[in-house]
């Protein structure tokens, strides 16, 4: 009897990745992308709609954030594993992700075996970062993780680091406020 496939949303607004990242996967046998999406509104709603076992989301979404995402699918109760997938690595991003509760945090600059295997570590319950992001975290003896430096960012709620991020990628404040 063949095992499920992982069943996975990928969520990156920059098409080419997207594509990259789709096609990779479906090249291994175990794994199946049942959904794709550019914008965190979009990814939202299409994980909702094809429950995977795995969300995998760009940090830097267009509309809504990729940490909002992962937090509205908590409130629902929503049993998806998340993996933050990056370019970036500062310690406000590693903080929102531990705060999120994701069970991985990987750089894009990755290899690609080193991407599958992770996604196969997540699917069966453990948690995967890249050597870079775990220098910035501490495990206290347990699987959940705390970042290594805390900053004053950490105080804000997620709806303040929202509206932060919005105006520091040029938002108006009228466009924010929408």
């Amino acid at each position: 009897m063949t095992p499920k496939p992982i069943r996975i949303v990928l969520v990156d607004d920059h098409c080419l990745v997207l594509d990259s990242i789709v096609r990779r996967l479906q090249d291994e046998p175990d794994m199946d992308v049942v959904g794709t999406a550019l914008d965190g509104d979009e990814g939202l709603r299409v994980i909702l709609e094809t429950l995977p076992d795995i969300a995998i989301l760009d940090v830097q979404l267009p509309g809504r954030s990729a940490f909002d995402v992962a937090n509205q699918l908590a409130a629902k109760k929503v049993a998806v594993k998340i993996i933050f997938l990056t370019g970036y690595l500062s310690d406000v991003l590693v903080e929102q992700a531990v705060r999120a509760r994701a069970s991985g945090y990987l750089m894009k600059g990755e290899p690609a075996a080193k991407f599958i295997a992770a996604v196969r570590q997540v699917a069966a319950g453990e948690v995967c970062y890249s050597p870079e992001v775990l220098q910035r975290l501490v495990f206290d003896g347990g699987r959940d993780p705390a970042a290594r430096t805390s900053s004053q960012i950490e105080a804000l709620t997620n709806r303040q680091l929202e509206v932060l991020r919005y105006l520091a990628n040029g938002s108006s404040v009228k466009e924010v406020a929408k």
